[in-house]
Order: C-alpha cells, then structure tokens, then sequence
C-alpha cells in the first residue's frame, strides 16, 4: 500500500510540475508555442497522409479507384502547407470561427426582430446580446493573431492552475501515506 502511494506522488509531482511548466510557456510565449504545436500537427498530417497512399499502394487491387490515395495526398499537402505557414493556418482557423459566430449573431438579430415584431416586452435584451455577438465575430476575424495569444494564455494560466492543484493533491498523498506508515490512519484522529 505505501508503495502505490509513493507510486500516485511520484507520478503526480511530475505530471504536476511537466503541466506549470508548459503552461508558463504557453502563457509567456503564445505565438512561439502555437507555431510549434502547429508544425507538429502538420508533422502528424504529413505522416497520416503517407501512411495512407502507402496503404493504397500496399492493399491495391484491380480496379480500385484511387480515392484512398487522394486523401492521402491531400492529408500530406495539407501537412506541408501547416508547416511551412503555421500562423496562416492559426489565422484561417479562427477566421472560419469568427465567420460562424457571424452568422449566428446575424441570425439572432433576425429572431429578436421577430421578437419585437411580435411585441415581446424585453426583445432589446436579444437585439443588444446579437449586436454584440457581431461585433464580436468582426473583432476576431480582424484580430485572429491577438485572439490566438489570448487563447494560448488562458490555456497557459489553466494548465499553471491545474499544476498547483495536482502538486497540492500529491503533497496530501505523501502526508497520508506517512499516516499510514505510522499506523494512524485519517479516519482515526480526524485529520485532512
């Protein structure tokens, strides 16, 4: 039993800590971050496509369109364009996020005019909500770079967050396996 404790601490601490030091480094250098992050995504595109044209070829029967194999071309394309321009992914990827949260702003604009047409009594609730959905949407279509730093830090900050509660998890895990070295258990004497 003391053996798994020590086992749980041993594993925490460094999981705990491996997680406040990525988060400091998402947190302190977002866009170097997300460049590398990137570029390995485009590494596993790269190499997914690969796998897949070398299935094709390896499993090839007679008559077999070549479909399989034009998927894996294009992973593989789609991988080298990822690495060689990371941050125009990045950007293209919040763009289309930015251009959905559009659309749904535009389409709530519509049902609280709906709203107001109809004689809804707080329909200006649903129309100053929609507005700023929209002006939401322009900000991060026109600032995808800044909206990917802020992303990056939050992200950072969390997992910062998470380290420091996994280090104080493993910290009562050694305090207790102790206890259960010395035969005291926490049920017994009422200590957490």
């Amino acid at each position: 039993m003391v053996n798994f404790f020590k086992r749980i601490y041993r594993g925490n601490i460094i999981y705990a800590i491996a997680l406040i030091v990525l988060g400091l480094v998402f947190a302190v250098w977002p866009a170097d971050s997300r460049s590398v992050l990137i570029r390995i995504l485009g590494v596993l595109f790269v190499l997914s496509g690969l796998a897949v044209a070398y299935t094709f070829f390896r499993n090839r029967t007679p008559g077999q369109l070549p479909m399989v194999l034009i998927a894996g071309i294009i992973l593989a394309i789609l991988g080298v364009l990822i690495i060689v321009r990371p941050e125009s992914f990045v950007e293209f990827i919040i763009i289309l996020a930015g251009a959905f949260i559009l659309l749904s702003g535009i389409m709530n604009f519509c049902q609280t005019l709906s709203l107001a047409l109809l004689h809804y009594r707080y329909w200006w609730i649903g129309m100053i909500i929609s507005i700023l959905t929209i002006m939401l949407s322009v900000l991060v279509m026109t600032k995808p770079g800044k909206i990917a730093d802020i992303v990056f830090i939050i992200t950072g900050a969390s997992m910062i967050y998470d380290g420091a509660t996994n280090l104080w998890v493993a910290m009562k895990l050694r305090w207790f396996s102790r206890k259960v070295r010395e035969g005291i258990s926490d049920t017994v004497d009422g200590q957490y």
